[in-house]
């Protein structure tokens, strides 16, 4: 199990990673960000919540082709090795790129 606090703290870095002329390309992670953030009080399954995450973030970038720098990269990449503990019953259930997956 992950420590919620770095958790929360990862997806704050990244949600404040985006500058002002980034806003516009990337306001619909910042809106799922935010969701998730609100989430992690709540959610019994941290780990799952995350993979959804990062399974929505994979798929934005492929389909929408956003593009991330370094410092995102990374943050990115802290977020996948948290979803990892997910384990194999992380069954997807939804499309990838629905905003309502974290409602």
């Amino acid at each position: 199990m992950t420590n919620n606090k770095e958790t929360k703290q990862l997806i704050t870095d990244l949600y404040n990673s985006f500058k002002d002329n980034q806003e516009n390309n990337y306001a619909e992670l910042k809106e799922v960000l935010l969701k998730v953030y609100k989430k992690l009080d709540v959610s019994i399954n941290e780990e799952a919540l995350i993979a959804r995450l990062t399974n929505f973030i994979y798929f934005k970038t492929l389909t929408e082709k956003w593009k991330f720098n370094p410092e995102q990269n990374q943050i990115i990449s802290e977020l996948s090795d948290i979803a990892k503990s997910a384990g194999v019953n992380n069954n997807y259930r939804g499309d990838l790129g629905s905003l309502s997956q974290f409602d």
